[in-house]
C-alpha cells in the first residue's frame, strides 16, 4: 500500500533532519578529533624533526595526493548519490572498482618515483615516494561500508574507524621519530594509518564484506556520473597544489616545511565544512531532491546560511589566532607560519564558499559543473601564483592564490543561477563580515600590544576572544534556532 507522498514527507523530514543533526555533530567530532591527534605528533615531532623533514613530505604528499584525485571515478559520490547505492552488486562492482583503480595507482607511483625526484633535484624523494605508493592499493581495498554510512548519514562507527587510523599514525610516527629522527617516521606513520583504517572499515563495521563482482550496469552508472569528477579532480589537483608544487622548484625545503605546517592550519575551517558537507550535506541533500524538488532551494538556502555563518566564524578565528598559535606551541623555526595562515584564509575562504556551493550541483545529479568550476580556478591560481611569487616572493604567491579560488567559486555561482538557485549577493554579505571581524581582530594586537608594553601574539590572546564573541553568540542563536525549527509541511 503506497502512503499519501505528502504524509510521507511528513514522517520522513523530522529523520532527515534528525539525522543530518548528529551527523554534523558527528562530523566535527571527527574533524576535532583526527585534529587533536595531528597537533599532538606535530607538537612531539617538530622538536624532533628539521623542517626540510616536512618540506620532503610535502612533496611526496602533494604526488600522492594528486594521483588520487586524478584516477577519481566518483565511486564514493556514486553510492551516496544513485538510487541503487543500497544494492549488494552496485557496491560489490565498487569495490571491485576501486580495487583496480588502487592497483594501477600503486603502478603509477612506482613509475614515476625516480622522475619525480630528479625533477626537483632531491634524491630522497625516490624511496620515499616508492613507500608512499602503496597506500593507493591500500586505500582501493577500504570497504563500501564505509560509503553506506556515509549515505545512510549514520557516522558514529565512520568517525570511530578514522580516529583509529589517526591513533595508530601517532603512535607510530612519534615512536619512529624518537628512535631515528628522520622523514622516514612521518613516511612510515602515513602508511600505517591507511593499512588501519583499511582493516578496520573490513572487520569493525557491521555488515556483509565485498566480494570481487561485476555489473555492467552498475559500472556504466558510476563511469557515466564519475566521468565528469575524474575531469574535475584533474584539474582539481593542479589548482588546489600548485603551491606546493611551484615552491618545490622556487624555495629551499625548509620553507616548504614551514609553510606546509601554516598551510594545514589554515585548511582546518575548509576540512571541518568539507567533512560536514561530503558526509551530510550531499547525503541530505541527495535525499532531499529525490524526495521533494520543489522544496529544495529552500533546503539549500537554509543549509548555505549555517553553513556561511560557522565558516565566517572558523575562517576569522584561525585567522586571528594563528599568529599566538605557533608562538606559544611551536619553537622558532616554526613561528613565521602564522603570518602565513593568515594571508593563506584569504583563499581558504573563496575555496570554502566554492566546495560548499558545488555539492549543491552534485546532489542534483550534475557533475559536470565541479569540472567547471575547477578549470576556471586554474586558469586563476597559476598566473596569479607565479606573477605573484615574482612581485613579493611567498606572500604574492599566497595572494595569487585567491584569484583562482575566486574564480572557481565565481563559475559555481553562475551555474546555481541558471538553476534558479542564487548564492552570490548573500555569500558577498558573509564575505564582507568575515574580512571586517578578521582584520579587526588581527590587527589590533600588533596596536595595541606594543602600546602596552606587551607582545603581539599575546595580546591577540585577550583582543581576539573579545572580538568574536559577539559574533559566535549571533552564529551559535542562528544555529540552534534552524535546529529547533519545525519543517514545514
Amino acid at each position: 500500500m503506497r502512503r499519501n507522498p505528502m504524509t510521507a514527507d511528513k514522517e520522513e523530514a523530522p529523520s532527515l533532519k534528525k539525522r543530518a543533526v548528529t551527523g554534523t555533530l558527528l562530523s566535527v567530532g571527527n574533524v576535532a578529533g583526527m585534529q587533536i591527534i595531528r597537533l599532538a605528533g606535530n607538537l612531539i615531532t617538530t622538536r624532533l624533526l628539521f623542517p626540510e623533514a616536512y618540506g620532503l613530505m610535502a612533496m611526496v604528499l602533494v604526488l600522492n595526493q594528486g594521483l588520487q584525485m586524478i584516477s577519481d571515478v566518483g565511486i564514493l559520490p556514486s553510492i551516496i548519490q544513485h538510487e541503487r547505492g543500497d544494492e549488494r552488486r552496485f557496491l560489490d562492482t565498487a569495490w571491485t572498482m576501486s580495487v583496480i583503480r588502487g592497483a594501477l595507482l600503486s603502478l603509477l607511483a612506482l613509475s614515476i618515483a625516480w622522475p619525480y625526484a630528479e625533477f626537483y633535484g632531491q634524491p630522497e624523494l625516490f624511496p620515499l615516494v616508492i613507500l608512499a605508493s602503496t597506500q593507493g592499493f591500500i586505500s582501493g581495498l577500504d570497504s563500501t561500508k564505509l560509503a553506506t554510512l556515509n549515505r545512510k548519514i549514520e557516522l558514529g562507527r565512520l568517525v570511530a574507524v578514522n580516529i583509529g587510523g589517526q591513533l595508530v599514525v601517532l603512535v607510530v610516527m612519534v615512536v619512529w621519530a624518537y628512535l631515528s629522527p628522520t622523514v622516514w617516521a612521518l613516511a612510515v606513520g602515513a602508511v600505517a594509518g591507511d593499512l588501519a583504517r583499511m582493516v578496520l572499515s573490513h572487520l569493525a563495521l557491521p555488515g556483509r564484506n565485498n566480494r570481487f563482482a561485476w555489473d555492467p550496469e552498475a559500472a556504466k552508472v558510476i563511469f557515466d556520473f564519475g566521468k565528469w569528477i575524474f575531469l574535475s579532480t584533474l584539474v582539481t589537483y593542479l589548482g588546489l597544489r600548485f603551491d606546493i608544487m611551484a615552491l618545490g622548484k622556487l624555495e629551499e625545503m625548509d620553507v616548504i616545511g614551514i609553510y606546509n605546517i601554516g598551510q594545514n592550519l589554515a585548511g582546518l575551517p575548509v576540512l571541518v565544512t568539507g567533512q560536514i558537507v561530503i558526509w551530510v550535506l550531499l547525503p541530505a541533500l541527495s535525499e532531499s531532491f529525490r524526495d521533494d524538488q520543489d522544496r529544495f532551494g529552500e533546503n539549500v538556502r537554509k543549509a548555505r546560511r549555517i553553513l556561511n555563518a560557522a565558516g565566517v566564524l572558523m575562517v576569522a578565528a584561525t585567522a586571528i589566532g594563528a599568529p599566538a598559535f605557533f608562538y606559544l606551541l611551536y619553537d622558532p623555526r616554526y613561528h613565521g607560519a602564522g603570518w602565513m595562515v593568515q594571508l593563506l584564509m584569504v583563499p581558504a575562504w573563496f575555496f570554502f564558499m566554492q566546495e560548499t556551493s558545488i555539492r549543491v550541483q552534485l546532489a542534483m545529479g550534475d557533475s559536470r559543473h565541479q569540472m567547471f568550476s575547477n578549470v576556471a580556478k586554474l586558469v586563476g591560481t597559476v598566473p596569479g601564483a607565479l606573477v605573484g611569487f615574482w612581485i613579493a616572493e611567498v606572500p604574492g604567491l599566497i595572494i595569487g592564490l585567491s584569484l583562482g579560488s575566486f574564480m572557481g567559486y565565481g563559475t559555481v555561482c553562475y551555474g546555481l543561477k541558471q538553476k534558479g538557485i542564487p548564492i552570490f549577493v548573500s555569500d558577498l554579505k558573509w564575505t564582507f563580515l568575515g574580512l571586517a571581524i578578521s582584520v579587526l581582530g588581527g590587527a589590533t594586537p600588533w596596536i595595541v600590544g606594543p602600546m602596552l608594553g606587551v607582545d603581539a601574539q599575546l595580546a591577540s590572546l585577550v583582543i581576539g576572544p573579545i572580538v568574536l564573541l559577539p559574533y559566535a553568540l549571533y552564529a551559535g542563536r542562528l544555529t540552534l534556532r534552524a535546529i529547533r525549527a519545525r519543517p514545514r509541511g
